[in-house]
C-alpha cells in the first residue's frame, strides 16, 4: 500500500505516510493558515484507490510573550565578573518549558541558551562579556517558530589597574623586631 496527503490550499503535502502492518496511516506536516480540505489517498499494488477526507482550520500562531528580569537596564559590571541573566517566556500554544531562550549581545554575539522551567523562567550567569556598552537581547521562540524579544543595555568596565599586588624588597626570613618592615608593597597592573 502507498498513501499520499493533499490539501485544498497547499496541494500535495510532504508527509511521510507509509501504512503500518494493520493498514493504518499516520503522518505529520505543516499547513498554511486558513481552512483546508485534507484528502488521504491510499493505493494498493493493483492500482485500486481509496480516499478519505476531512476539513481542518489552521489558526495563526500567537507569538510568545517575554521579559528580562535581570540584569536591570543601566547596570554597570566589571569585565570578568559573573553577571546573572534571567528572563521569562510564555506562549498560548507551546508549554513554557519547551520554549527556546537565546541571549546575545550586539558586541559579543550569542552567549547563552538556558532551558526554562515549567513556569517559563530561564536563568544563568555569564562572565565573558568584554568591556563596553552592550545591548543585551533575549529572544524566546515557540514550537511554530514565532518569537518575541526583549533587550536591556548594560555597561561592562575594565577592571581597575591595581587589581593585583606584588611584594618587593623582601628580606630574608628570620626574626624581626617591632617597627621593622618585612616587605614593601607595590601595586602592579593586570
Amino acid at each position: 500500500l502507498s498513501a499520499s496527503w493533499e490539501s485544498s490550499v497547499d496541494g500535495v503535502l510532504d508527509v511521510l505516510a507509509e501504512p503500518d502492518a494493520t493498514g493504518g496511516v499516520a503522518g505529520t506536516g505543516l499547513l498554511s493558515e486558513g481552512a483546508h480540505g485534507i484528502t488521504l489517498t491510499v493505493t494498493d499494488p493493483e492500482g485500486n484507490r481509496g480516499t478519505a477526507a476531512a476539513s481542518v482550520v489552521v489558526l495563526s500562531n500567537a507569538l510568545p510573550d517575554c521579559s528580562i528580569l535581570a540584569p536591570a537596564a543601566g547596570e554597570v559590571w566589571t569585565e570578568g565578573q559573573e553577571i546573572p541573566f534571567s528572563g521569562t517566556g510564555s506562549d498560548l500554544e507551546t508549554p513554557a518549558a519547551e520554549l527556546q531562550h537565546r541571549w546575545s549581545s550586539d558586541l559579543a554575539g550569542a552567549f547563552g541558551s538556558p532551558e526554562p522551567d515549567a513556569d517559563g523562567l530561564a536563568s544563568f550567569s555569564y562572565a565573558g562579556l568584554s568591556a563596553g556598552v552592550h545591548s543585551v537581547s533575549m529572544e524566546v521562540t515557540d514550537a511554530s517558530g514565532g518569537a518575541c524579544s526583549a533587550a536591556v543595555e548594560l555597561t561592562v568596565e575594565e577592571p581597575p589597574p591595581w587589581s593585583s599586588a606584588e611584594f618587593t624588597n623582601c628580606g630574608e626570613s628570620g626574626a624581626f623586631g617591632p617597627g621593622q618592615t618585612l616587605c614593601d608593597t607595590a601595586y602592579a597592573g593586570t
